[in-house]
């Protein structure tokens, strides 16, 4: 009787696990309002004073909540809403506090979140550190666009390189440089692109353009011992800026490239988005590729590091062959299970491509990330930030 039981009880259990609900926070914009969403309770929290921000920035904890929100009392015609205004709210997110004077903007802003907590805020004429329990910055900091878990170990492109930096030693680290693209020409040569039977032909003499480099940001595994980035290997792109680019993996102790080859040739622009799942396991990368001036589709993909298996999020949606899509933020639940994608769908035929972007209200679809099903979806919710 044991042995027929623990495997019933096994089976239970796997079950159930695979049917849990999402759980915790998405904060974003709905309705032109940032939000913090409790998918426990399915209740949005409006943020104080997030009138039409491009993003909230939700830390992976659900405690503070970071935007830019527009000073102007109504929308702008021309689509610029700025200038903006900064705001931290801490949770239950029912009173904010202004930020700093310096770091008004002009721009919205991109967030790294650091132990403290702590928040790298990268922007138009915003480069700074900012604490949002004593609201205060600090400039004149190296930048900050990945960090390891405990802050130990942080990255950051120039124009030309990809470079880390530790506690342990002063000096950054220049872990890939495109002025010196030798190692990565090695990697190339030991890589055997298993999606794509052509492969990857490096181009020397291209390559000695640093015009027809492109390469991503870099993100950092949470123990900041990998780094990983994509780029098209100086191999330039198309005039609408289509490429074919591949994901590299470094060691940072040692600065040995790896192309990941299983993971194969990605087709389109620059990633809108690249990031690592919280388990440390995939890679989350959607890009848009130009088609014609009302079409310039996202492929969304969550692709295993270590077997190359992708999961394509969109491909079973039941718009995906007559229309075109525009893809506003995707990002991780913290348990590494889904994948929220905003997402709006549309005729490339009468859609008129000049007013695409503002005019477009995307759907927020929270996805199973080992199967790309739609599991839950928010109406009118875009650039997602998801924390506990």
């Amino acid at each position: 009787m044991r042995n027929i039981i623990a495997p019933l009880l096994l089976t239970l259990s796997v079950s159930a696990t695979l049917l849990a609900a999402p759980i915790g926070h998405i904060a974003g914009v709905r309705k032109g309002t940032g939000v913090v969403h409790s998918l426990q309770t399915g209740t949005d929290i409006p943020l104080p004073h997030a009138r039409r921000p491009d993003t909230v920035m939700l830390s992976p904890d659900s405690t503070w909540a970071l935007y830019f929100a527009s000073t102007r009392p109504s929308p702008s015609s021309d689509g610029d809403d700025g200038p903006y205004a900064g705001y931290a709210s801490r949770s239950p997110f029912t009173s904010a506090i202004k930020m700093p004077s310096p770091l008004a903007s002009t721009a919205p802003v991109s967030a790294t979140w650091l132990p403290g907590p702590a928040a790298a805020l990268e922007g138009y004429n915003i480069h700074v550190l900012y604490s949002p329990a004593r609201n205060t910055s600090t400039s004149g900091m190296s930048p900050v666009d990945a960090a390891s878990s405990d802050g130990s170990v942080t990255a950051y492109t120039t124009d030309t390189a990809i470079l880390v930096r530790t506690r342990s030693h002063t000096a950054p680290k220049i872990i890939f440089n495109i002025l010196h693209p030798l190692p990565l020409v090695a990697a190339l040569k030991r890589a055997h692109f298993s999606r794509n039977e052509n492969g990857f032909e490096y181009d020397d003499a291209m390559a000695k353009d640093r015009q027809n480099w492109m390469f991503t940001n870099p993100i950092l595994s949470s123990d900041g011992k990998t780094l990983y980035f994509c780029t098209n290997g100086g191999s330039g792109e198309g005039a609408q800026g289509n490429t074919s680019f591949f994901v590299v993996r470094a060691d940072v102790a040692s600065g040995t490239l790896r192309v990941l080859d299983k993971l194969g040739l990605f087709f389109g622009r620059s990633p809108s988005t690249f990031e690592l799942s919280p388990d440390q396991k995939r890679v989350l990368i959607s890009t848009s590729a130009h088609a014609s001036a009302a079409d310039n589709s996202f492929v969304v993909t969550a692709s295993d590091l270590v077997s190359g298996h992708m999961v394509n999020l969109l491909a079973d949606h039941k718009d995906k062959k007559a229309y075109a899509n525009l893809v506003k933020g995707a990002c991780w639940s913290p348990d590494s299970r889904y994948i929220a994608v905003a997402i709006f769908y549309y005729n490339p035929d009468t859609a008129d491509a000049a007013e695409l972007y503002d005019k477009s209200i995307p759907h927020l679809e929270i996805k199973d990330a080992a199967t790309g099903k739609t599991v839950q979806t928010l109406k009118d919710f875009a650039w997602p930030s998801w924390g506990r």
